[in-house]
């Protein structure tokens, strides 16, 4: 069985996270088992969780009718929980039984907010991720620089 910490290390944005900045993360996440047709997230709710995929396959349903489809350990949703708005900008429905891990949202921006390096890292890793594997998302980076620097 796959701890937090596997799955994180399968997740491109924590690739190059320290292990005590795994760990870290790792105690403040959730498990949770999900049936096939259940909604994690509505476009238009605040956004609560940031979700990384385990098992299963995901839909995230975006703007125009386009879509992605989840389903690699460690693929992850929910990363719109930096913006300044604070709310989904997408659909996230499991397809399939299977597991995620998720962490809250205020957890996880206390996380970045603390640690400069990891934020660096996180919105660098997030952004070439955006531009070569969805392009037709848009973007802007000054949306989260508030959001990210701590008051």
């Amino acid at each position: 069985m796959e701890t937090n910490n596997d799955v994180l290390k399968q997740c491109i944005l924590f690739k190059n996270s320290s292990d005590s900045d795994l760990t870290t993360m790792s105690r403040m996440m959730t498990s949770d088992n999900i049936q096939e047709g259940e909604c994690l997230a509505v476009k238009g709710d605040k956004s609560t969780s940031f979700f990384i995929l385990v098992s299963g396959m995901l839909l995230l349903e975006l703007e125009g009718g386009k879509s992605i489809v989840l389903e690699k350990p460690g693929d992850f949703a929910g990363l719109d929980i930096l913006s300044q708005k604070g709310i989904y900008c997408a659909n996230l429905t499991s397809l399939t039984n299977g597991e995620i891990i998720s962490i809250k949202h205020n957890d996880f921006l206390g996380l970045i907010q603390n640690n400069s390096e990891s934020k660096e890292n996180i919105m660098q890793v997030w952004s070439r991720h955006l531009s070569e594997n969805i392009p037709f998302i848009n973007v802007l980076e000054s949306e989260f620089i508030n959001v990210l620097e701590p008051e």
